[in-house]
């Protein structure tokens, strides 16, 4: 039987498979911790570091999208249907592009059907030039494009902002992110990234910012950079009311900004977010992060990894026998999250933490005793809880089946009425466990 006989949902089914392979970073999902690196020629397995979240800038084509390229030659009906797959995804660095006229026609050709933009600026070459022209030339064709992303590196001058912010006017774009390879390409973060002052990136966000139009365009917004000055910040908070999906990484520090929830809150009502997470964010002092759970009352998914300064100081909270039957509680003002993420955070914040519902909570790169304690301590911490997820944790031992041992508590857990799963992904390591 011909492959074009089949019925076409089936065939619709094999092509959007095929195009999954292809596992490029997704703004909105693991874009913000991707590393983004040139494959080791000697290396032919994942990188472990990393966790798996690494996309090679000079790998070959996947499986899928050699077989994509196959399958259109066949016949005209499966070019019609592969097309729009095979340039789905468009992938431009400065360090590796050498653009042929050949290709250029092509690309021109084929804008129309590019859905997502990456546009990675790093390492100035001898293309530079040849860089900026394919943006200025194929940027405006790409009037379907719904996604872009904006990767810099050690140099922080060659933004395409000019051509960046002509595509989020044509008013397609609904997930924007802006990426420092610095940052994403460490493991651990480094004081001195504060003095980097991305001023290209600085202006884009804040005309992005500043115009109605565009910004209300965006559900989803990722920014993953060195620090971000007061102004971009405010007008963050007070502009960007349309977003679905809001990932921080590093950009909120404590030496600049005030922290996250201030006496005087900011932050505008938004009634659609329902993802935040805030990675390595310096002003994110966690007994604030409940207010902003409150504030934000669709919210439905929290990550708080890595937050905090070293100059946080814990308030030593009690809360008392039957706390979550109270009218205030946050738990009955606002519905369980579906899940909660918390990373690299000691005992005390993990307990001022411990007021926000959720259904599921994920706890990875943590002190196995500073959990129990947080669970011995209250009872009712993370109401409305039935799943915990448990990663990686520092100082674990192992039971007599080789298993992490948790400290006990599987045994606690269960007296809690709490399943546990196994096997929780981290997203970023604050200290060297290697």
């Amino acid at each position: 039987m011909s492959f074009d006989a089949l019925p076409p949902e089936v065939i619709f089914d094999i092509l959007e498979h095929l195009y999954q392979e292809q596992n490029a970073p997704i703004i909105g999902q693991k874009a913000a911790w991707t590393r983004m690196l040139p494959k080791p020629e000697e290396s032919t397995e994942p990188d472990e570091r990393s966790n798996g979240n690494t996309f090679y800038t000079n790998s070959e084509h996947s499986a899928g999208y050699l077989a994509l390229l196959a399958l259109r030659r066949t016949s005209r009906y499966l070019n019609d249907l592969c097309m729009p797959l095979i340039f789905r995804d468009y992938h431009l660095f400065t360090s590796h592009w050498h653009p042929v006229e050949g290709k250029l026609s092509i690309l021109r050709t084929y804008a129309k059907h590019i859905r997502n933009i990456r546009l990675v600026a790093n390492t100035p070459t001898t293309y530079t030039r040849e860089y900026e022209y394919i943006i200025s030339t194929v940027l405006p064709l790409c009037t379907n494009a719904i996604s872009l992303s904006l990767y810099y590196d050690q140099n922080l001058d060659i933004l395409p902002m000019k051509e960046s912010l002509a595509l989020l006017k044509c008013g397609t774009i609904q997930s924007f992110g802006i990426y420092s390879m610095v940052i994403l390409n460490q493991e651990i973060g480094n004081p001195t990234w504060e003095d980097k002052k991305p001023a290209l990136a600085y202006e884009l966000l804040n005309k992005l910012a500043q115009d109605t139009g565009l910004v209300s365009n965006l559900r989803i917004l990722d920014i993953v950079m060195e620090t971000l000055p007061t102004k971009t910040y405010e007008l963050i908070q007070t502009r960007a009311l349309s977003l679905q999906s809001y990932t921080i990484r590093r950009a909120f520090r404590s030496t600049i900004l005030d922290r996250i929830w201030v006496r005087h809150n900011r932050w505008m009502p938004n009634d659609n977010l329902t993802c935040l997470r805030l990675i390595d964010c310096s002003n994110a002092y966690a007994p604030h992060i409940p207010y902003l759970v409150q504030h934000f009352n669709s919210l439905r998914e929290l990550m708080v990894s890595t937050c905090g300064d070293n100059d946080d100081v814990d308030p030593k909270t009690s809360r008392k026998n039957g706390w979550s039957k109270e009218l205030g509680a946050l738990c009955n003002v606002h519905r369980p999250l579906d899940t909660f993420h918390i990373e690299n955070m000691i005992e005390w914040e993990i307990y001022e933490l411990g007021v926000i519902p959720a259904v599921e909570v994920i706890v990875t790169l943590v002190n196995g005793e500073h959990l129990k304690r947080c669970l011995v301590r209250d009872a009712e911490i993370f109401p409305g809880v039935r799943v915990l997820h448990l990663g990686e944790v520092r100082g674990a031992t192992k039971d007599d089946h080789g298993e992490d041992n948790w400290y006990g508590l599987p045994l606690i857990c269960q007296q809690m009425g709490i399943e546990i799963r196994r096997g929780a992904k981290r997203v970023r390591r604050r200290y060297n466990m290697e």
